[in-house]
């Protein structure tokens, strides 16, 4: 009976060291997946201010015609086409006049 104690008492042990173990290993992937999510929280945001840097660049050169921002746009696979401005109303009667 006295060996039996022993071999439970034994294995409780080893099951609270398996928790201890176990519990650090779940506390360092989540400092882990915490770290990742950081990482992808600060490229969202570096995303969106790209996003605005194109679009601010392919303003500018669709408005003074730059070709080497076009050009630089492109080679980066960004391509935009420049509307034609609209006409207003007395433009498009004067138009429909001729």
């Amino acid at each position: 009976m006295g060996g039996l104690l022993v071999l439970l008492s034994a294995l409780v042990a080893l099951g609270a060291m398996f928790s201890l173990y176990q519990s650090g290993e779940n506390e360092a992937l989540a400092a882990e997946v915490m770290e990742r999510q950081k990482t992808i929280n600060g490229a969202l945001q570096l995303s969106k201010f790209n996003n605005q840097l194109i679009r601010a660049l392919a303003g500018v050169a669709a408005q003074t015609n730059d070709v080497q921002i076009r050009t630089m746009l492109a080679e980066q696979g960004i391509t935009f086409e420049i509307n034609a401005p609209q006409q207003s109303e007395e433009e498009v009667s004067s138009d429909d006049d001729s």
